[in-house]
Parts: structure tokens; C-alpha cells; sequence
């Protein structure tokens, strides 16, 4: 379950890192949003089809959690060149601290969510 996440931020990325050769970070921004309004609703839809996340319908979380994990890995390197964009000479640093932050949050997260499903 936990491997989903990691393969959904790396598609994610890797689908914003093959675009943005194509195009600029802020076109390629909006035309991110639809996907995502799609995704919004196709979790809506799943919530009140499975009946919320229950242990019967646990496939519904999955589910849920790769498109959206997949669409973070996407718009996160993106909002990074567009508000970073001004500070080049720091956008390397910055965009290494913010990973570390975020695997940082995510490994305190799940060590606290251990704890308290035990």
C-alpha cells in the first residue's frame, strides 16, 4: 500500500519533467487543473459508491491515493520553478531542503500512524 504512493509521486514528476521541456510552467499548470477536477470528482464518486473507506472497501483508498499522489508529484515541481523562479541562484538548494522537509514529514507521519494503529 505504501509502495503506491512512491510510484504515483514518481510518475507524477516524471510526466511534469517530460512536459515541462514542451511547455512553460504556468501553461503547464492550467492545463493540469482539468485532470485534477477529474480526479476530485472520481474520489467523490468512489467515497459515496464504496461507502466511505470502511475495512470491506479498502480497494477505494488505493484507489483514491494514486491519482492523487500522482498529481502532487505533478504540480510540485512545477509551483517550485514558478515561485523559485525569481532566486535562481537558490532554486537547487531550495527544491533539496523542500524534499528533505517533505520525506522528513512523511517518515514522522507514518511512524506516528504506526503507533497510534498499534
Amino acid at each position: 500500500v505504501m509502495g503506491t504512493i512512491s510510484v504515483g509521486v514518481f510518475v507524477g514528476s516524471s510526466m511534469s519533467v517530460f512536459l515541462g521541456g514542451c511547455l512553460a510552467p504556468l501553461s503547464l499548470m492550467r492545463r493540469a487543473m482539468l485532470p485534477f477536477l477529474l480526479i476530485a470528482g472520481f474520489n467523490v464518486v468512489l467515497a459515496c459508491w464504496a461507502g466511505g473507506a470502511s475495512n470491506a472497501a479498502w480497494w477505494s483508498v488505493i484507489a483514491a491515493a494514486f491519482p492523487y499522489t500522482m498529481a502532487m508529484g505533478f504540480f510540485c515541481p512545477i509551483c517550485q520553478a514558478l515561485y523559485l523562479g525569481p532566486f535562481q541562484d537558490l532554486a537547487g538548494t531550495a527544491a533539496g531542503i523542500a524534499a528533505l522537509v517533505q520525506t522528513l514529514a512523511m517518515t514522522l507521519g507514518s511512524a506516528i500512524a504506526s503507533q497510534v494503529w498499534q
